[in-house]
């Protein structure tokens, strides 16, 4: 199973739970949204950057040696991700082994 944390999108409902004397609020809730907004862009990218790697292993596209190099992960850590998603969706197990 991949990491909870990897692929956790972040709720809208943000308030700032402490402001300084003199700072307003509504800027402070546009800027917690600002820092939400990257952090799940970051957890999107890792879903779709490990689903690709998942589908590219599943039909023989790119090896996981040319994988590691292109992500900057090692080999092992390939083999975890391709694995932790392939168990997520069974589907691309199956295309593994007709290809």
């Amino acid at each position: 199973m991949p990491k909870a944390h990897r692929y956790e999108v972040l709720d809208d409902h943000l308030a700032p739970r402490w402001s300084p004397p003199g700072v307003d609020r509504e800027r402070q809730a546009i800027r917690m949204r600002a820092l939400q907004g990257l952090s799940n862009d970051i957890a999107e990218g890792f879903r779709r950057r490990d689903e690709l790697m998942a589908a590219l292993d599943s039909t023989h596209s790119l090896s996981r040696r040319d994988m590691a190099a292109a992500t900057g992960l090692s080999r092992g850590r390939v083999d975890q991700i391709i694995r932790e998603v392939t168990e997520l969706n069974p589907r691309l197990e199956l295309n593994r082994r007709s290809s």
